[in-house]
C-alpha cells in the first residue's frame, strides 16, 4: 500500500506539471510570445524586463546596456541578433568599444532611440531604430555597414530641413572594395512609423588605382558634407566639397542637396568648381 500510495503521488505529480506546461503555452499563444529556446534567450528575456523607462536620458541608456557585464543578453532583450550580441562582446576583449545610444525627435508619441554598434570588432557595423512601447524598448529597424577598408563607419544625428526633427546620417559605409578599389558611401535616413526612411545616397570616398593596364587611371576622390543654412528659411541644406586626383590633377568641386518636397528626397545642384584666385 505504500509503494501504491507514492506511485499515485509521482502521477499526481506529473500530471500537475503537464498541465501546468499547458496552461504556459496557452498563454503564450493566446499572447503571441514564443517560449524561449534556451536559458541564455530566457536571461534575455528577463532582461527585457527591467530596462530604463522612457524617461531615461543617454547616459542612462549606455549605462544599463554595459551594466555587470550584462551587455549581450541587454542588446539581445531590445532585440538584437543573438550572433551579432556575442560577437560584439568577445571581440571586445580590451573593452575598448561600447554601444552608442542617442534619442531622434520623431515628432510622434513614442520616444526613438538610435542604437549603433560600431566597427573594430568584425567587418560590419550596426545602426538599430529603437522605439518605446508597451512598458519596453524594442528595435523596429536596423542597418547593416560595412567597414572596409579603414573600419571609420560613423553615425550621427543632424536637423537639415526641419530644425525640431532628426535625421540621421551615416558616413563611409562601404559599398564596394577590391584589390585597388574602395567606394564608401554618404546617407541620409528619417525615422519614421517605427521605419529608416531612405533620403539620400551619393558616394563619399572613392579610390581607384588599376595597375593590370599600361595606361592607368588613377582616381582618389573623397567629399565633405555640411549642413548649412538657407537664406529666408528654417530648413537647412546640405553642401557637399569633393576633392578629386586623377592622374595626378587635382579638381576641387562644391554642390548643394536641397530638400525635394515633390520627389521626397534630397536633389543635388550641379558641381561648381572652386579654385583660388592669388592677389595681382
Amino acid at each position: 500500500m505504500q509503494f501504491g500510495g507514492r506511485v499515485n503521488a509521482m502521477k499526481a505529480s506529473a500530471l500537475f506539471a503537464i498541465f501546468f506546461r499547458l496552461v504556459i503555452v496557452a498563454h503564450q499563444a493566446a499572447t503571441g510570445q514564443q517560449p524561449p529556446e534556451n536559458d541564455k534567450e530566457a536571461s534575455a528575456l528577463t532582461q527585457a524586463e527591467h530596462q530604463p523607462s522612457a524617461l531615461a536620458n543617454q547616459n542612462e541608456m549606455e549605462d544599463w546596456l554595459i551594466e555587470d557585464g550584462k551587455t549581450e543578453d541587454r542588446l539581445v532583450g531590445i532585440g538584437v541578433d543573438r550572433k551579432v550580441a556575442q560577437a560584439f562582446v568577445s571581440a571586445d576583449k580590451n573593452r575598448t568599444l561600447f554601444p552608442d545610444w542617442t534619442f531622434a525627435r520623431t515628432g510622434g508619441k513614442s520616444r526613438v532611440g538610435v542604437l549603433f554598434l560600431p566597427c573594430n570588432w568584425e567587418e560590419l557595423a550596426y545602426v538599430y531604430l529603437v522605439q518605446y512601447s508597451d512598458g519596453g524598448w524594442r528595435i523596429t529597424d536596423q542597418k547593416e555597414l560595412d567597414c572596409h577598408y579603414d573600419e571609420t563607419a560613423s553615425v550621427e544625428e543632424v536637423q537639415i530641413r526641419n530644425p525640431n526633427r532628426d535625421e540621421i546620417a551615416i558616413h563611409h559605409a562601404c559599398e564596394g572594395h577590391g584589390t585597388g578599389y574602395l567606394e564608401q558611401s554618404f546617407s541620409v535616413f528619417l525615422p519614421i512609423r517605427g521605419k529608416l526612411k531612405t533620403e539620400l545616397e551619393t558616394d563619399e570616398v572613392l579610390h581607384s588605382f588599376p595597375t593590370a593596364v599600361r595606361v592607368r587611371h588613377d582616381l582618389d576622390q573623397a567629399s565633405t558634407f555640411t549642413v548649412i543654412p538657407v537664406v529666408g528659411s528654417n530648413s537647412r541644406a546640405i553642401e557637399e566639397t569633393r576633392s578629386s586626383t586623377l592622374n595626378n590633377q587635382l579638381i576641387v568641386q562644391r554642390r548643394v542637396f536641397r530638400w525635394d518636397a515633390a520627389r521626397d528626397r534630397y536633389i543635388a545642384s550641379r558641381f561648381t568648381k572652386v579654385e583660388f584666385e592669388p592677389a595681382s
